[in-house]
Formats: structure tokens, C-alpha cells, sequence
């Protein structure tokens, strides 16, 4: 019994750093690859376009060129600001101009 009171004890104290330790081992990857000459358009992608880059994940590891690494953080940016710039200019369409119109 003591031996299993011991065990339980290890376990409850793993259990709760292993959500700790996951993610200390997640960002161990991150910093890794986050300036990576080839794969650094996988991990810098802005979170609007998320799911297009698990489309194009395995093409970008398959080429490991520089050049389309590039290639897709120019492309990745690029969308990101037409999408923001949209955004912004329909909410001051929308919102702003007819609340200026009231007064």
C-alpha cells in the first residue's frame, strides 16, 4: 500500500505539469524553426490564414527552397493586409459613415 500511495502521489504531480511540460516542448519547436530558412512560412503565418497554410505545408517541406519560403511570406502578408484593409474600410462604410450622417 505504500508503494502504490507513492506511485499515485508521482502520478498526480506528472498530471499536472504534463500540460506545462507539452507545451514548454511546443515552444521549444517554435523557437526552432521560427527562423528556419525553409519552414519559416509554416510558423509565422498570421492566424487568419492558418488553414491555408495546412494546405500548402507539404508542398513547402517537400521544396525546402528559400526562395518559396519567401515566396509565401510575401504572399501570406500580402492577404493578410487586403483582408485587414477590407475589413477596415467596410466598417467605416458600415458603421461610421451613417452614425456621421445622424449628427
Amino acid at each position: 500500500n505504500f508503494l502504490i500511495a507513492i506511485f499515485s502521489d508521482a502520478y498526480a504531480a506528472y498530471i499536472g505539469t504534463s500540460y506545462a511540460l507539452k507545451l514548454i516542448e511546443f515552444l521549444k519547436i517554435r523557437l526552432t524553426y521560427e527562423k528556419h530558412e525553409h519552414y519559416h512560412c509554416l510558423v509565422k503565418a498570421p492566424i487568419v490564414l492558418n488553414h491555408y497554410m495546412v494546405i500548402m505545408a507539404p508542398i513547402i517541406i517537400m521544396c525546402k527552397s528559400r526562395r518559396l519560403n519567401k515566396i509565401m511570406l510575401f504572399v501570406q502578408y500580402f492577404l493578410f493586409m487586403f483582408l485587414f484593409l477590407l475589413g477596415l474600410t467596410s466598417f467605416i462604410v458600415i458603421v461610421i459613415v451613417p452614425f456621421m450622417l445622424l449628427i
